[in-house]
């Protein structure tokens, strides 16, 4: 087979009427062919500088990107049966364009673009701008380079067009820009917010994202916010990232963290240890009544039925404390969620006396996630209401319904309502409307709820409803289908 050197294969090609593009794999223009070259009335080299320079032609170049992308990603051809190109008289023709992989065995290495004229189509008239385009460029580079955050600009094909000096201070330096500065080859540890640049080109909303830079001179924590800019006439210019060095907020929610971690570690060995010694002085006050006899009056026998009390109220404040400080900590086995089998198992376990009723209406608890921890809560809840309850015919009513990402509970009982300066208080540890005395509780239950239902991203309400009563309300996630 007879072999031919490249310059005739590029003859035949700037035979052709039809406009062809070879482009790399950052859609830079790598060769086009004399009427491609025509069409822009420039050379190829002046074509190379328009559209690869610092400031390049905004008429749809986005969509060019995109669809250059396609094709390295698909490694198919991208049919495209009409496309407005403008011409360098800013007159707009419709093509007729397929764009092709060209493979090696790496993969695909290049794209070329063949579009052909439609004879017949109705030639539209649209001119861009590009000397307003140019002027904008300088005052967003004087902006950027006095913004008093780290901040940089970007075009869209993510070559840097200018950065504030705390930018260059935070992640350069950065002293020389030209149209070959890329950012993810200039910021490799920044090279995790490409990705995030892209998206936000494409769907033209703002990103965010936290990122760890760790590198020989420093650790830090950057929030980086990235929106994208356009130029007057409208077109996407690029995206705009501006940094915030949170480091020291990261580093005082750490601590934080750790301090929490170790409270509720230290409350619950001292709760634990302290069971022990109070369970011997129950013991004991057991043994010297009964040892006693008849020797001791009638005050003295009062008074260590008072003390067995105090013990007694004591040991379910420890439980109460245990159960509240490894709250979220342990992981337990979840289970699907039969309602009938799990209002059951909690109505036996309360023990609910014969005339209080309860009244479960919440078949949407089958969606229910987080099962154990639903039933604790919900235990508390209703066990509460049967605790306070006044009067004979107190009822508690449970309702769940579905919502579009979770579900929503309602525990209302008819008993004496909660007064409305008392609705935070009530939520607070040990806290207890009336005297300890006078009622005995722990003040445990409804703090340990608020902080159940708070590490499910969620919270609880408490409201007095018109016709008497109180109803807690609160969200609940649903399982993931």
């Amino acid at each position: 087979m007879k072999k031919y050197p490249n310059h005739f294969f590029k003859r035949a090609l700037d035979a052709t009427r039809d406009l062809i593009l070879i482009k790399g794999n950052r859609s830079n223009i790598l060769w086009a062919n004399k009427a491609f070259r025509d069409y822009y009335n420039m050379s190829e080299q002046d074509l190379v500088d328009i559209i690869d320079g610092p400031q390049s032609d905004p008429d749809d170049l986005l969509q060019y990107i995109k669809d250059d992308q396609t094709v390295f990603e698909s490694k198919t051809h991208l049919n495209i049966p009409t496309e407005d190109i403008t011409d360098y008289q800013n007159n707009v023709h419709s093509f007729h364009t397929i764009k092709s992989p060209i493979l090696d065995n790496q993969g695909v290495i290049q794209s070329i673009g063949i579009s052909r004229l439609h004879e017949d189509s109705k030639i539209q008239t649209r001119k861009i701008d590009h000397t307003e385009a140019k002027k904008f460029s300088a005052p967003l580079r004087a902006i950027s380079s006095t913004f008093p955050v780290p901040l940089i600009l970007l075009d869209i094909k993510q070559r840097v067009i200018n950065c504030s000096p705390l930018w260059n201070e935070s992640f350069g330096p950065l002293t020389n820009i030209s149209h070959e500065t890329f950012f993810s080859d200039t910021f490799k540890t920044l090279r995790p917010l490409t990705p995030l640049i892209q998206k936000c080109m494409l769907t033209k909303h703002p990103q965010q994202k936290v990122l760890e830079i760790n590198d020989k001179n420093q650790h830090k924590f950057y929030d980086f916010k990235l929106t994208p800019w356009y130029y007057p006439a409208g077109d996407e210019g690029g995206v705009t990232i501006v940094a915030s060095d949170i480091t020291l907020r990261i580093e005082r929610e750490k601590k934080l963290a750790t301090s929490n971690k170790e409270l509720e570690r230290f409350t619950y060995i001292v709760a634990h240890d302290l069971r022990s010694p109070l369970r011997a002085v129950e013991s004991l006050s057991t043994w010297i009544s009964s040892d006693s006899g008849n020797t001791l009056s009638q005050t003295s026998l009062t008074d260590l039925h008072t003390l067995r009390r105090r013990i007694q109220r004591m040991d379910s404040m420890l439980e109460a404390l245990l159960e509240y400080s490894t709250c979220g900590t342990w992981t337990q086995k979840d289970f699907a969620i039969q309602v009938s089998n799990f209002t059951a198992e909690i109505n036996h376990t309360l023990h609910p006396p014969n005339n209080y009723k309860i009244e479960w209406n919440c078949a949407a608890l089958a969606q229910a996630a987080s099962a154990v921890n639903l039933r604790t809560v919900l235990t508390h809840l209703v066990g509460n209401a049967i605790k306070h309850r006044q009067n004979i015919g107190n009822t508690c009513k449970i309702t769940a319904h579905t919502r579009k990402h979770h579900l929503q509970i309602e525990v209302f009982n008819n008993g004496p309502n909660i007064p409305h300066e008392q609705h935070e208080n009530i939520f607070v540890l040990f806290k207890t409307l009336l005297p300890k005395d006078q009622f005995e509780t722990c003040g445990m239950g409804l703090a340990l709820v608020q902080k159940i239902i708070e590490n499910e991203g969620f919270s609880i309400e408490v409201r007095n409803p018109p016709g008497g009563g109180v109803c807690f309300s609160f969200d609940w996630p649903r399982k993931v289908l």
